[in-house]
């Protein structure tokens, strides 16, 4: 805890500091999850190590343009939205490391953003359909395939069952 409150005064002080456009940040960060970033527009973004179910270049591409637009102006009143990326990310470990929603590493944010994205993305049909535009891109690029399959298999396997045996024991409902 004590690190991290360290680290944030230091990127504050940094940020603070008069320097040149070229100049690097004079921040030494002791976790070595994060590091720092001069992001859009000069601003200064905490960035994390990718994890391994973290999508590519490639497939946010693809993702992106199929995902709603925020309905917030920027620079307007209320919340700013929440990266996109960040919140496909979070998805993809939950998906991958099968734990709950609450369990997500907070460096995805709040696991309440998460799960609403992905609550209301499921609900309007976006979400299958960003699940299956990567799954063609995985038939056709990774595996060299067509998009969709041009023949299917079906298996199955049949057992004898046991025969049922005679009844046993008195019916006092019978009249034999």
């Amino acid at each position: 805890m004590r690190s991290r409150l360290k680290t944030q005064i230091q990127i504050r002080q940094a940020v603070k500091a008069p320097r040149a456009k070229s100049e690097a940040l004079p921040v030494h960060v002791d976790d070595p999850s994060v590091f720092l970033a001069l992001g859009a527009e000069g601003k200064i973004t905490i960035n994390r190590q990718a994890y391994p179910s973290d999508v590519t270049d490639a497939q946010w591409e693809i993702i992106v343009p199929l995902l709603p637009k925020p309905n917030k102006v920027p620079g307007g009143p209320g919340r700013p939205p929440a990266d996109l990326r960040l919140i496909v990310n979070a998805i993809f470990y939950q998906a991958k490391a099968v734990c709950q929603w609450r369990l997500l590493p907070h460096d995805f944010g709040p696991w309440q953003t998460v799960y609403e994205y992905f609550n209301r993305w499921s609900r309007d049909g976006v979400w299958a359909e960003v699940m299956e535009m990567l799954r063609r891109l995985e038939r056709e690029r990774r595996q060299g395939r067509a998009p969709e399959p041009t023949a299917g298999s079906i298996d199955s396997q049949s057992v004898k069952t046991a025969t049922q045996g005679n009844a046993v024991g008195f019916d006092g409902g019978k009249q034999t």
